[in-house]
């Protein structure tokens, strides 16, 4: 390299640089995608059942307008979550 003139220098360093700067950002994305598919996992394992148990706890307080809206609230959280979830793994494939 140091027999190269200096703007193929910073050629040379220019790509090294952009080279690195992919490869970190591929392992960024990969980290995203991980924690994306662990996020998932835990939505559709153990998060409906939770769901559902507070749901069910809810239901006791049907009489309370508020809890009945609280109830409805939180049903409509999850189905947007559940499609938005949909929507990303529909733009990965």
């Amino acid at each position: 390299m140091k027999d190269l003139p200096l703007l193929h220098k910073k050629a040379f360093l220019d790509v090294k640089h952009r080279k690195k700067v992919s490869a970190t950002s591929s392992l960024h994305l990969q980290v995203l995608q991980k924690k994306l598919e662990l996020l998932v996992s835990e939505i559709t394992g153990l998060g409906r059942s939770r769901l559902t148990s507070v749901q069910q706890l809810g239901r006791g307080l049907q009489q309370d307008g508020q809890a009945r809206r609280r109830d409805d609230a939180l049903s409509r959280l999850w189905e947007d979550l559940n499609s938005s979830i949909r929507a990303r793994e529909q733009v990965q494939h």
